[in-house]
């Protein structure tokens, strides 16, 4: 109410003012074009990498989550709206759904920098996440893999920009052997992580035409590293058999020609149609290469030297 003598010194009027900002967010809803469905998210910032679709509960649109050039993690829902934003500290790599267990709850799995995340439904990371990798790493790829025991938690690999292996468990416990496990080769694809009759097995496919199987302690298995006599350029897929040595193996060449390893025959069964022929029992030593080794369709020959990776050990195959 006004004063009654409005003149007087002590007179005072209260007034308030009410100011609202709209809140863009990360992205802004337009209207689609003739070849949109619906209506389309623009973001502040260029996205980069590759968008990954997440199931949703209800229907059969999935999420998606994608990242901008800010580095900035966006959790789009299945109605295009975007629920969450979260910073992290570089590209966002091995993005999926970690199923709950062995005392870990589920959540978005992925590797950002130097740290692991698992972050809930409102975009925070679950305890015991964020773990935080030697501030020198830079996560390349991360695998994730169920516990190898009922009731373990599950099992993480994850590959760095240095050309290195680290395994450890959801719960941030390292594996021994694993402090990273740096290899001599590139790596000619993404690596395979499985449990046979409850063993940590992690296969590793080289560009130098090598697959290496360690144990979850970083030891070699025997009769490993086998080799496919050319280079490979692509991930090794698993079908997993009762032991390691029926376990069927697939690889890829660098002329994108399939074939299959079976470490208990020692052989590599390229399909018809390849350069690389099939030949008799591989050696676990990798061949020296010489004047009579052509291109990739390297043949065995009578009286030919093969040098195992360290140089240590030789021998001398039979004729196939």
């Amino acid at each position: 109410m006004p004063a009654e003598n409005e003149r007087a010194p002590e007179a005072q009027y209260f007034t308030q003012l009410l100011l609202r900002h709209p809140d863009l967010g990360p992205a802004q809803t337009v209207a689609g074009g003739a070849a949109a469905n619906g209506r389309v998210l623009t973001f502040k910032y260029p996205l980069v990498g590759r968008p990954t679709l997440l199931p949703a509960m209800g229907t059969r649109i999935p999420a998606v989550v994608v990242q901008d050039s800010a580095r900035v993690l966006h959790f789009v829902s299945a109605d295009n709206t975007v629920t969450w934003s979260d910073t992290l500290a570089g590209p966002a790599v091995g993005v999926g759904l970690l199923p709950s267990g062995g005392g870990v709850p589920g959540g978005l799995l992925l590797g950002a920098g130097h740290r692991l995340h698992l972050l809930a439904n409102d975009g925070r990371d679950v305890l015991p996440f964020p773990l935080n990798l030697p501030d020198s790493v830079r996560v390349a790829k991360l695998l994730a893999a169920p516990g190898s025991r009922t009731g373990a938690p599950a099992r993480l690999l994850a590959t760095t920009a240095g050309n290195a292996l680290m395994l450890l468990d959801a719960k941030g416990s390292l594996f021994p052997g694993w402090q990273p496990k740096r290899l001599d080769f590139p790596l000619a694809g993404n690596p395979a992580l499985l449990s046979v009759n409850g063993r940590d097995i992690v296969l590793v496919p080289l560009q130098n035409g090598y697959v290496y199987a360690f144990d979850g302690q970083g030891n070699l298995f025997p009769g490993f590293p086998l080799s496919v006599g050319g280079r490979l350029a692509g991930d090794v897929l698993v079908q997993a058999g009762t032991t390691l040595g029926r376990t069927r193996l697939t690889v890829v060449n660098q002329h994108g020609e399939p074939g299959d390893l079976q470490p208990e025959r020692r052989h590599y069964h390229p399909e018809a149609g390849g350069n690389l022929e099939p030949h008799g029992p591989l050696s676990p030593c990798a061949r020296r290469p010489g004047p009579h080794l052509r291109g990739d369709a390297r043949r065995r020959q009578p009286g030919s030297t093969y040098t195992c990776p360290g140089g240590r050990r030789r021998c001398s195959p039979s004729a196939s």
